[in-house]
């Protein structure tokens, strides 16, 4: 289990206080570290990611990560992140979706490949879209008490602003962005949104001073 791995590094690094910062699935790890090891989090970013996961993002991300073959090269892999998600995006530069594909890929050998563990497709085509996806409210409950942010990109089809303010509802710590012209997820690469993230960040390190 990721969560389980997660806690085996803090403890091997002697991490007994952290701000998780958690994109997509990673935000999901962060909510369940929040059930299993609530006294690790000094605060907590869920960037595009909340306890309600929209059907119509992750039938995107199915296509997305399925993709029969591999892009020969950066201006073919980002020709084909464009027509998957250019609407999404509507705010890069040339230079942001270089490193989209710079963050999204390494070299194998017919070119181009997705740098992810192939087990998340299996985890994936589980999910069943024709029924009601799982929400996973208890595991985002954990978070109460611990300082949280919600990152949302504006065009985002996972995360919804309907999710965001049930959010707000049940946990009075949390904190929301929303970061114009992106999708799932936000990229965390210009200049607002590292700021909030530092901000928050230094204050819960403040907070966790003794």
């Amino acid at each position: 289990m990721e969560a389980r791995d997660v806690l085996a590094a803090a403890d091997a690094l002697g991490v007994h206080k952290a701000v998780i910062v958690g994109t997509s699935r990673g935000g999901i790890i962060a909510m369940v570290l929040g059930a299993m090891r609530p006294g690790l989090m000094a605060g907590i970013v869920l960037n595009d990611i909340g306890p309600v996961i929209e059907g119509t993002g992750l039938a995107r991300i199915k296509t997305y990560l399925s993709a029969a073959s591999a892009p020969k090269n950066t201006a073919d892999a980002i020709e084909r992140l464009k027509k998957i998600a250019g609407s999404q995006f509507t705010a890069l530069g040339p230079a942001d979706w270089a490193a989209m594909v710079d963050a999204l890929y390494v070299d194998g050998e017919n070119g181009l490949r997705l740098d992810f563990d192939p087990g998340l497709i299996k985890s994936v085509n589980m999910i069943d879209l024709e029924h009601a996806i799982p929400t996973l409210w208890p595991q985002f409950d954990s978070l109460r008490g611990h300082p949280v942010l919600s990152i949302r990109g504006a065009n985002s089809d996972i995360l919804s602003e309907a999710t965001v303010k049930a959010m707000m509802k049940r946990n009075l710590n949390l904190e929301t962005m929303t970061v114009a012209g992106q999708g799932h997820a936000p990229l965390l690469r210009d200049s607002a949104t590292l700021g909030r993230i530092g901000a928050f960040a230094s204050r819960c390190d403040a907070a966790h001073q003794y």
